[in-house]
């Protein structure tokens, strides 16, 4: 579930969403979510468009990984379906 707290009131989307954006500042690269706040309320907005709008999806023995159009994607675990993280297509390696 995106909206467990990790860290004060942080959420785990929230904080993802994070993540995403300082990598790519980090890496030198435009995030595809760039410009997005990284929100709770952002995070649910973003799981649902990218489940409702699948463009490409990949099963592994662990995790499932779905994108959409934009290149966004979201990771869940294959077997309880927790959400783990979201995703960049173009860094994607299966």
């Amino acid at each position: 579930m995106s909206s467990r707290k990790i860290r004060g009131q942080t959420t785990e989307g929230a904080r993802a969403i994070a993540k995403k954006q300082g990598h790519a500042n980090s890496g030198g690269y435009a995030s595809v979510f760039q410009g997005i706040e990284p929100t709770q309320l952002n995070a649910e907005v973003l799981i649902r468009n990218i489940l409702t709008h699948p463009k490409r999806q990949f099963m592994g023995d662990k995790v499932t990984d779905i994108y959409n159009d934009l290149g966004q994607g979201v990771r869940f675990d294959k077997n309880t379906y927790a959400f783990i993280g979201f995703l960049e297509e173009f860094l994607a390696r299966q």
